[in-house]
């Protein structure tokens, strides 16, 4: 559900969220040095729908970060950015499924997750 129509409805809106932490500064980065277009987990929240449905977070290791889930769609829609994805999930409500495609290492992946309400 978009912004304005939640606020005129209920007076107040509830940010759907998947439950992960990014950053563009680090995404950008992280695009820079792999190739790939996509936006990555830098984070999964405890107790979220996304450890619910174990998206698997970067790794800091001695050697630098290691990738973890890269999120390269939202319900068949591209995104290359946090922004793009946070501009997405404004398209949905709370409690409602999407399907997330990833990349894990060499594979692509399609997961189903309920949005969550965010803070």
């Amino acid at each position: 559900m978009r912004v304005v129509p939640q606020l005129i409805a209920d007076g107040r809106y509830t940010r759907p969220v998947l439950g992960i932490d990014g950053d563009d500064d680090i995404n950008d980065r992280l695009k820079r040095a792999t190739g790939i277009e996509g936006v990555f987990v830098l984070r999964v929240l405890p107790g979220s729908a996304a450890e619910r449905a174990g998206l698997i977070p970067a790794q800091r290791t001695r050697r630098g970060v290691v990738p973890g889930d890269i999120i390269t769609a939202l319900n068949g829609k591209p995104v290359a950015r946090l922004g793009d994805l946070l501009a997405r999930l404004d398209d949905f409500r709370v409690d409602q499924s999407v399907e997330l495609t990833l990349k894990r290492g060499a594979q692509e992946r399609s997961l189903q997750l309920q949005l969550q309400a965010g803070n």
